[in-house]
């Protein structure tokens, strides 16, 4: 390989070094952002679970205080029924006796469903909780994890940034300049010649250029510009023949 094109590869597979480790330090925060949303919803779901226990705990309150109301109303009507003056007065009480009760047992039957459901309600608190607590644990740890896999992420990143800066500086000016727009508007700029093919846009690499890439010549791909580098395999079609008696 031409000595100042594989100071390029180098460059190339330094900043791709660098892409990558950039993804990684801008993924972390997404990642612990992820684990604080999943939390809050819990959280969320733990606290309408909680809104509602009490709201039913306070419509079966209310239920009860109105069966209770009716049944000594309808009690009350008892006892002015057993000193009613007429037939028609009676019938009045007892209506009202009988439409009281009524409504005191729909009270009783509503409360018992009330407190039916309450039941349900902290059946899925008891379910949500621990849930909630692993995501916070989880959380945690993520936070964790993200700290230190920032700092060791950002260390070796200004290590390669440094490296980048000093291969640059060992590279012929033109051909930088050459790599940089390459780089910039269609990335990678260096690319490897397998099988007599660009392994970026897979055109065929003529049979001239070809032989000068064989020997180290700067060649571009005639598709897509690149700048092209191949790996000289061993032939070994023209093997030396042994001696006779050291083959036998």
């Amino acid at each position: 390989m031409h000595p100042e094109l594989e100071k390029l590869v180098h460059l190339q597979n330094t900043e791709e070094r660098i892409r990558v480790l950039e993804a990684q330090i801008a993924a972390y925060p997404k990642t612990v952002r992820e684990r604080e949303l999943a939390l809050a919803a819990a959280e969320r779901e733990l606290a309408a679970i909680a809104q509602s226990i009490a709201a039913e705990d306070k419509q079966r309150r209310s239920l009860e205080s109105d069966a209770d109301d009716l049944r000594r109303k309808a009690a009350r009507h008892q006892t002015q029924l057993n000193t009613a003056q007429n037939q028609s007065q009676a019938q009045a009480l007892e209506h009202e006796i009988g439409f009281a009760l009524q409504k005191a047992s729909q009270a009783e039957d509503a409360a018992l469903a009330s407190m039916a459901q309450t039941e349900a309600l902290e059946e899925q608190q008891r379910n949500a909780q621990p849930v909630r607590a692993r995501l916070q644990e989880r959380l945690e740890e993520e936070k964790i994890h993200a700290a230190q896999a920032t700092a060791r992420d950002t260390a070796q990143r200004s290590e390669l940034l440094a490296e980048r800066t000093a291969i640059r500086t060992t590279i012929e000016p033109q051909l930088l300049a050459n790599y940089d727009r390459l780089s910039t508007s269609r990335h990678p700029a260096v690319a490897e010649a397998v099988e007599q093919r660009c392994s970026t846009c897979r055109m065929v690499v003529r049979p001239q250029k070809w032989n000068e890439l064989q020997k180290n010549a700067l060649v571009e791909c005639d598709s897509c510009g690149r700048m092209l580098y191949a790996s000289v395999a061993v032939d070994f079609s023209q093997d030396i023949p042994l001696p006779r008696s050291a083959a036998s």
